[in-house]
Order: C-alpha cells, then sequence, then structure tokens
C-alpha cells in the first residue's frame, strides 16, 4: 500500500544528495513459484515512490529486482536501469561493483520486454478457460512475434548496454549459395573502440527472404560472448548447417529446407542488425509444403493481426477440434486439475482447506494478508492434485485420489469402491 510519510521522507533525501538509487521489483505476492502472474506491473507503492522522487531529480537510478518483465511507465523519468533480475545472495554485491564501474555490464535480455501486457500475443487467451489452454500464437512467441508484427517494444530481445561501444565489420561467408547437405562458414570483426574493457553477446540471426510457409521475421540460430580490451579486435566465426534455415515440415514429419534466399544477419539485439548478407539454399523441391494461406491467413500476415487469432485459423493449424473448455460444478476433473479448480466441489473444498490449513501453519501465526501468506495461497490455488500425490510423503496414493476424482465428478459409488478397495489392497499386501 502507498504510504504517503515514507514518500515524503524519501523526497527529503533525494533534495538532500546529487544522485539517487532507487531499488524496486517485484515481491513475492507478485511473482513467486507456484502460481502465475496476473499483470506485469510494479507494486503501486513502488510506481507511487519512482513517480515521486523523479520529479524532483533527473539523476535517478533504478535497479530493478523481479525473475521476468514488468511495465515501465516511468521509464522517460529516470536516467539509468540495471535489470538484476534475480541475482541470489550476491546480487547486490554486483549491483555496486556495476554502479561503481569496478565491473563492465555485459547482459542482454533473453527475453522482450513489452510496453504492456496486452501487447502480447498469447496473452489474448492464454489461461482464459481452468481446463484448456490455447497457444493460438503458434511460432510467434517473444521476438519472433514482436519483430514479426513490427510492433513497438520496450527493450527488444538480446538488447543490453554496456560502458563501451563496439564496432561490427568485415562480414565474410565463404559460399553464397549452398546445398541443404552443406554447411556454411560465416566470420567477421568485432572491435571494442571505447575507452574501458568489456564483453558483447554477438547473435546471428536468419531470415527466409520468401518462405511458402509461414515463419517469423528472424530467428536467433548462434550466439557468442567475447571479452575485448580498448582497441581491441577479434574475429569471430559461426558455422551453420541444414537446421539452421530449415522449418519443421509436418507432412513428412522431419525437418525441411525450402530452396531460395535467406538473410544472414548479425546483430547485438533483434532489433539492432550490424551485419547482412544473403545465401541461396537449394533444398528438396520434391517435398510438399503445408499451406494455409487460405485457411489460416492471420498466420501469414500476423502485422495485421489486432487482438485474437480466429478460432477457425487456429483449428485449421491445429488439425482438429478445439477441445471444449468445460467449466462449472460438473466439470470433468482428472489428475492434473487444481485444487482452485476443485474447491467447487464439496470434497475439493475439503482438500482445498486442509491443504491450505497446512501451509498456513508453516507460517507460525503470520497474518494471512500478510505477503508470504497470500503468496502460499496462491500456491494452494494453483496446486494441481496429481502434485499432492508426488509431494505428500505417501499420505496419498494416486488410486486413491482417482477414486477421489470420481468422486468429484459425481460418481460417488464408483469412487468410494475404488478407495474402498485399495484401501483392502494395501491392509492385505502389509499383512503378507
Amino acid at each position: 500500500e502507498v504510504n504517503q510519510e515514507l514518500i515524503n521522507e524519501a523526497i527529503e533525501l533525494v533534495k538532500e544528495n546529487q544522485k539517487v538509487i532507487v531499488f524496486a521489483g517485484l515481491t513475492d505476492n507478485y511473482e513467486s513459484e507456484g502460481f502465475d502472474r496476473k499483470h506485469i506491473r510494479i507494486p503501486t507503492n513502488q510506481l507511487k515512490l519512482i513517480e515521486a522522487v523523479s520529479s524532483i531529480s533527473n539523476q535517478i537510478i533504478v535497479v530493478l529486482q523481479n525473475g521476468a518483465p514488468i511495465e515501465m511507465p516511468w521509464i522517460q523519468d529516470v536516467s539509468a536501469i540495471l535489470e538484476s533480475y534475480l541475482g541470489g545472495q550476491s546480487g547486490t554485491g554486483a549491483a555496486i561493483d556495476i554502479l561503481f564501474g569496478k565491473v563492465n555490464p555485459s547482459g542482454k535480455l533473453a527475453e522482450t520486454f513489452p510496453l504492456k501486457l496486452e501487447d502480447d500475443l498469447a496473452s489474448h487467451w492464454f489461461a482464459n478457460s481452468k481446463l484448456t489452454v490455447e497457444y493460438r500464437e503458434s511460432i510467434y512467441v517473444g521476438y519472433r512475434y514482436y519483430d514479426s508484427a513490427d510492433k513497438q517494444v520496450l527493450f527488444p530481445f538480446g538488447h543490453g548496454l554496456s560502458y563501451t561501444s563496439f564496432e561490427y565489420n568485415d562480414l565474410s561467408m565463404d559460399s553464397l549459395a549452398i546445398s541443404d547437405n552443406d554447411c556454411l562458414n560465416i566470420s567477421f570483426k568485432v572491435k571494442n573502440i571505447g575507452q574501458i574493457a568489456g564483453s558483447e553477446v554477438i547473435q546471428l540471426y536468419v531470415k527466409d527472404v520468401a518462405s511458402t510457409i509461414y515463419r517469423p521475421e528472424k530467428e536467433l540460430k548462434r550466439f557468442d560472448k567475447i571479452f575485448l580490451l580498448p582497441n581491441e579486435e577479434k574475429i569471430v566465426t559461426f558455422t551453420l548447417d541444414k537446421r539452421a534455415f530449415a522449418y519443421y515440415n509436418i507432412n513428412i514429419n522431419d525437418w525441411h529446407v525450402e530452396s531460395g534466399g535467406f538473410e544472414i544477419l548479425i546483430g547485438a539485439s533483434s532489433r539492432d542488425i550490424k551485419l547482412s548478407n544473403v545465401i541461396l539454399v537449394e533444398g528438396d523441391n520434391n517435398v510438399q509444403v503445408p499451406n494455409y494461406k487460405e485457411t489460416a491467413p492471420e498466420y501469414y500476415e500476423i502485422e495485421k493481426v489486432v487482438g485474437k487469432i480466429s478460432g477457425n485459423s487456429f483449428k485449421t493449424i491445429l488439425g482438429r477440434t478445439i477441445p471444449a473448455a468445460k467449466a462449472g460444478l460438473m466439470a470433468e476433473y482428472t489428475i492434473n486439475s487444481t485444487l482452485g479448480d476443485v474447491k467447487n466441489t464439496f470434497i475439493g473444498k475439503k482438500i482445498h482447506k486442509m491443504v491450505e490449513d497446512n501451509f498456513l501453519k508453516m507460517l507460525d501465526g503470520v497474518p494471512e494478508d500478510d505477503t508470504t501468506a497470500v503468496m502460499m495461497k496462491a500456491m494452494v490455488n494453483e496446486m494441481p492434485l496429481r502434485s499432492m500425490v508426488l509431494m505428500g510423503g505417501g499420505m496419498l496414493d494416486f488410486t486413491t485420489a482417482e477414486g477421489l476424482i470420481a468422486m468429484m465428478n459425481g460418481k460417488y459409488l464408483r469412487g468410494g469402491l475404488k478407495i474402498a478397495f485399495n484401501k483392502i489392497a494395501s491392509i492385505n499386501w502389509e499383512f503378507k
């Protein structure tokens, strides 16, 4: 919650100091193991704090501690951001070394930071149903979607700044035309043109210039990290084989290379391409390429998709009817249903309360609105029934769980008999 008294105290500190470091990020009840995030915002009190201190000083550095992307509506109001993710017990020491210039940061993002959650293609239907998840985005995940759709992002995949600068030159390939059974050798030079030693993560992407099947704008195929002293230059080499140019062809259940031009892209991120050239690849032209242009056009023109991909297009590439998203009291519960799902039933409600109470007992009197207690409740809610068997220390076996599930599905006689016979068999086995 927003504490204005603490914010006022922070403002007074900012007035007395030229440079300010704000540590911000995600608390345990916003992000942890065992449950999904509902949004990508940071807590409101942190948001208000950053807004308040940045309104009176432009010398604000924000050090983030979070496990995944977040929204940053304040990004234009601060002078620098250090993304430290979840650094563990040595994380703060590492942050100090970077902030005071003892170490030159050289990390690159292994994910795209969107401007907002709704910008992500998968967010429009992911986990909208309790029992089914539709991956309508298909291959358009992360940068493969954002770059293909030419969508504005907060930070692109592979992005990362440094206290020095690097120059890329002299891209060379040992051939400009190969068959799909050949390997392509690529080399180029990278030079540290700054005054500080540092590392650079070089990324190689491949783009199918005129693909028949739908494919991303570019695909990461190789990367390397090199350390360079000031004014030092090194030659970087990559080798690409057939898989670098291939897509998975469902007609042959194997990887297939289409004949045609492929662009080789060398960059510092997916959107910071430094060098490029085109190679002609001769593939297997006797293989039929799947064609969904008429029946699933959105996947070929992903930049035109606004919001959702239609169910008809998804059904086409799925190759079968989309499973119904069952819901309600008499849904067909399974071993993979969560405790949150089954608490709609009498038995499920009892099990849910028992597990939640046991979790909260471990906190030894911590208030229910405490951060850790909220996290525990969320974990229980999203715990699948199978986890009760796997992590229950032998208190519950799969056969008994199946009996309970049958009873949750309204099949009380069948479930009761299953549990009873399982108990009898267990006693008989112990007797032997």
